[in-house]
């Protein structure tokens, strides 16, 4: 498409080929305007700019309008009028297609920060009360484009139909099935599929990897291919004897073919091209075919052969170029196909790239070269890949066990339904223990870890990778053959109120704590929040984005704790209310700013952990905010180390300000911490670290114990809070902790509803003590200020703001405040 655009064209063929654009653009307006209408405004864009959300609905719904009256995502009219080429959006060149009419460029970027006010370094402000103009939302949309575009070049892996298979060899080793018919409805449902467009053209790569790698073979790639009787008169592929059933192919491309491409590349500073492979039947065959392969070997130099032509003796050897694309040699790209389809027709049919450098028939001996393997390879080639040796079965630290998790799967919804945990017993002693009868016992610590003890014996565990049901736990016990099975039912989303408070795994993977559901951030990459005026307009969006945390139930249980619930549930509810009031209260949008807060459990005698926050970040790839804190979960035998800096900053400016847990949410707490301090971690973990030693994770959540390992104590940067009384020797022994929103899933739960929610007035960003739009507290001439004449609640300072403001105050106005 974009190569259609990009022709030159002149007098007539330019005339009439702007008229077809603007046909285009008229059908695609006339599509748009009869199903959305000029009355409707449309803000899926919205989605751009989370966590801002209801701030950029306007501006969002305005943008929208101006690419469809215009097709361009220019704001002013002068940038528009020095434009020289169409959209090639609004016109196909086949001219049966239509621009979808709910098509929005803003879609796909991240636009959030033009709500924000980012925090720069000193001079430097990032501040400003006002609302971002259009024009700043479509060059933060063009820069994260270009900056986009820059890493198209660099070197990313390319997967195709090869790397596929050789992830069906680690499947292979890993599964207990009819493989066969495994594998045959798997290339059903690839045929039929219309998610990958053009994927049935590279159907026979597949096939014959699959061949190749002994995965599975279709019955045309099983033993000889059958040769077509022909004129015994032309030296070809015919006269090949026992012809292997997959053989490869080297095209020879001349340098004269490849010099306008490479000229054509450096002008839009390079780029790596897929060098793709095509092989299809002739212009005049009856019968059209064609077949792509991307698994392709290519090098630069003087191609060299041995051996008679269509036999098993013809070999290709290549004196390398060590130039590669800077020198003056051809380029020699290899590929396997499978024979058959060769011997269709196999004088005729044509070779080429995917890019138009050079084509050939099969015929044109100086160009395609036909031999039973590649240069230089006696055998298929390796893929580069999953090993199963990378797939290791979970031994302990001491070598005294191995486990194999086994999933089981419903053969009518395709599902897993359980999972068996078999613990193989290596040592000799604990062999011996449970040949004399000793007394096996079950523990879980989260709905993914479980444990078998041997009375007087070692704790074998078993981490499954999702939640099990512990209702439906059951365990076997082979005393002769010295192992121990956790059989358990996965649990669904409906059971999820039933678990225990468990919300962030983390488990040990070779030795290494790895997250189980938490992204990674890397907070140098992150602007941070500028809260120089907590009372800003600019941050009322806060207001809004931290209570989507909690669902409709959990929203009904925070105001009105007599409805029933588990202790599992209520204890996620005061959790998230301990995160909204640190968000909150940080930022100043709700009560004076403070940046230390206590983890307060009455029920297990007062305060478990300190929380310094340094800054709130807006998480863009996320969508969300985080809190940049340090955590110090206080211990035991840590009080004696630090009761005098503990009071000195108690007598500070720095109290902590108090936040009251119940106990099940202070385990929930605990339970947290080491997911947030990896997720961060930009130190490593010691060869002693009690991750290891133990191995469990969290350490403890009981009373005076320690919670996380000491392998991050004191890694928390020197300037990462103000100065104050006691903070140099707590420091000492707190870690840097990544803490976003917990927000409940909409796969799971029905979404908090904030027209009918308590949480109505700060949650939809209204201040209802000011006006709606300009936040005066009177009209021009001193009096009151209107009020909603609907909702009796939103107020404004005159018409012009009420009507300004509607648009956004409709969607959470309900009658009489209702």
């Amino acid at each position: 498409m974009w190569r259609f655009h990009g022709e030159k064209r002149e007098g007539d063929v330019l005339r009439r080929f702007q008229k077809e654009v603007d046909d285009g653009m008229k059908l695609s307006r006339q599509l748009q305007e009869a199903i959305v209408g000029d009355k409707l405004d449309v803000v899926t864009g919205i989605r751009a700019t989370a966590p801002v959300g209801m701030e950029a609905t306007l501006d969002i719904a305005e943008l929208f309008k101006t690419y469809w009256a215009f097709g361009t995502t220019d704001i002013d009219e002068t940038s528009r009028s020095l434009a020289v080429h169409s959209n090639p959006m609004f016109a196909h060149k086949d001219g049966n297609m239509v621009l979808h009419y709910g098509t929005d460029p803003v879609l796909g970027f991240h636009i959030s920060a033009c709500y924000v006010p980012i925090d720069l370094k000193p001079p430097q402000r990032g501040y400003s009360s006002e609302k971002p103009g259009l024009y700043e939302i479509i060059n933060t949309a063009r820069t994260e484009f270009n900056n986009w575009r820059k890493g198209c070049g660099g070197f990313f892996i390319c997967y195709n139909r090869a790397s596929f298979v050789a992830f069906l060899c680690l499947v292979k080793t890993r599964t207990d099935t009819d493989w066969n018919k495994t594998m045959e409805k798997l290339l059903d449902l690839i045929d039929q599929g219309t998610s990958l467009a053009f994927s049935n053209i590279y159907m026979q790569e597949l096939n014959l990897w699959m061949h190749m790698k002994g995965v599975y073979s279709i019955d045309v790639l099983q033993g000889s291919p059958k040769i077509p009787i022909v004129n015994p008169q032309f030296e070809t592929l015919q006269g090949w004897q026992k012809m292997p059933c997959t053989v490869s192919i080297a095209l020879r491309v001349p340098r004269s073919k490849l010099e306008p491409f490479i000229a054509g590349t450096m002008k839009v500073g390079g780029f790596t091209p897929p060098l793709h492979a095509i092989l299809q039947s002739s212009p005049r065959a009856a019968n059209q075919w064609q077949h792509m392969f991307a698994a392709t070997q290519i090098g630069f130099g003087i191609l060299k052969t041995k051996g008679s032509r269509y036999s098993d003796s013809f070999e290709v050897e290549i004196d390398e170029d060590p130039l590669g694309w800077k020198g003056n040699s051809p380029m020699l790209l290899s590929f396997y196909v499978p024979s058959w389809i060769l011997l269709q027709e196999p004088r005729t049919a044509t070779v080429s790239l995917a890019i138009p450098l050079s084509t050939t028939t099969l015929k044109e001996v100086d160009y395609v070269y036909i031999t039973k393997n590649q240069p230089y390879q006696t055998d298929f080639m390796p893929i580069n890949g999953f090993n199963p040796e990378d797939v290791k079965n979970q031994v302990d630290q001491a070598g005294s066990s191995e486990t194999v998790i086994t999933a089981t799967v419903n053969e009518q919804t395709g599902q897993m339904s359980s999972f068996t945990g078999r613990i193989q017993i290596l040592s000799e002693q604990s062999k011996a223990l449970l040949r004399d009868g000793s007394a096996v016992k079950r523990s879980s610590r989260s709905p993914f870890n479980h444990a078998l003890s041997l009375e007087k014996g070692p704790t074998f565990n078993a981490n499954f990778p999702a939640a099990v049901l512990d209702s439906t736990v059951k365990v076997r016990i082979a005393r002769k053959s010295s192992y121990l099975e956790l059989i358990a039912d996965i649990a669904k989303s409906t059971h999820w109120s039933t678990l225990k408070s468990f919300m962030y795994p983390v488990f040990l993977d070779s030795g290494s704590p790895a997250l189980w559901n938490v992204p990674y951030l890397n907070f140098s990459s992150l602007p941070a929040i500028d809260f120089g005026d907590s009372s800003s307009n600019r941050l009322k969006w806060l207001k809004t984005h931290i209570p989507t945390m909690w669902s409709a139930q959990e929203g009904a249980l925070k105001f009105n704790p007599s409805l029933p619930a588990s202790p599992s549930v209520r204890a996620r509810v005061d959790f998230k209310d301990g995160l909204f009031h640190i968000f909150l209260g940080f930022s100043g949008t709700m009560s004076p700013r403070a940046s230390v807060y206590a983890i307060d459990c009455p029920e297990e005698k007062g305060v478990h952990i300190l929380i310094f926050v340094s800054r709130i970040l807006l998480d863009v790839s996320n969508r969300t905010v985080v809190l940049d804190a340090a955590v110090l979960p206080l211990y035991s035998d840590l009080m004696v180390k630090i009761t005098p800096a503990l009071d000195a900053m108690m007598n500070s400016s720095h109290d902590p300000k108090s936040i009251l847990t119940s106990k099940e949410a202070l385990y929930l707490w605990k339970e947290a911490l080491p997911a947030w301090t990896e997720r961060c971690r930009s130190w490593a973990h010691k060869p002693s670290c009690e991750y290891i030693t133990t191995p469990k994770i969290p350490l403890s959540i009981k009373f005076g114990k320690r919670v996380l390992c000491s392998c991050g104590d004191g890694t928390v940067p020197i300037d990462f809070m103000p100065k104050f009384p006691g903070w140099k020797e707590l420091a000492k022994h707190s870690v840097r902790v990544a803490i976003s929103p917990a927000f409940a899933s909409a796969l799971v739960d029905k979404l908090i509803d904030f027209s009918v929610s308590p949480l109505a007035s700060e949650a939809s960003g209204e201040d209802l003590n000011g006006c709606q739009v300009c936040d005066k507290d009177k009209r021009a001439d001193g009096s009151d200020l209107m009020t909603c004449s609907r909702c009796h609640k939103a107020k404004y300072c005159s018409k012009d703001c009420q009507k300004v403001g509607w648009k956004k105050h409709k969607m959470v106005c309900k009658a009489d405040g209702n």
